[in-house]
């Protein structure tokens, strides 16, 4: 019986780790999600939904969305296509946040990278800063 005991406990402790990593595997996908939708909504000009995805004190440092708008167009950083190629998370004192990495093809045909930065709210993630380079 204590033999079965122990394959049991080896078991759960089993279940235990493989759920975690999936937890983290979960956070790595809604943070790209949250990565693409504000690509995209730079892309395709939706300049409000992309400030809604900001914190409220980037969103300060920013100013509305109209002055994002003129941001990315003034400074032909309209992305075309991009591509994350690093994710990193981690947690300090119970706070979540992730960046994410990566190469921009601007619609003028320049090409660049692309830096993300998040913080976790609630289950949605909220971007913390941006930095499109060429």
């Amino acid at each position: 019986m204590t033999r079965n005991k122990l394959w049991l406990g080896l078991l759960l402790a089993s279940m235990l780790i493989v759920a975690s990593g999936c937890g983290a595997v979960d956070a790595g996908k809604a943070l790209a999600e949250q990565g693409n939708a504000f690509m995209t909504d730079l892309k395709d000009g939706s300049f409000q939904a992309a400030y809604d995805l900001m914190t409220p004190e980037l969103q300060q440092e920013i100013g509305t969305a109209d002055d994002l708008g003129s941001m990315i167009v003034d400074n032909a950083a309209t992305p075309a296509e991009w591509n994350f190629n690093a994710v990193n998370m981690s947690t300090e004192e119970g706070v979540n946040t992730g960046t994410l990495d990566g190469s921009v093809d601007y619609a003028d045909g320049k090409s660049g990278t692309v830096n993300l930065e998040f913080v976790q709210d609630g289950d949605a993630w909220k971007m913390l800063s941006f930095n499109l380079s060429w």
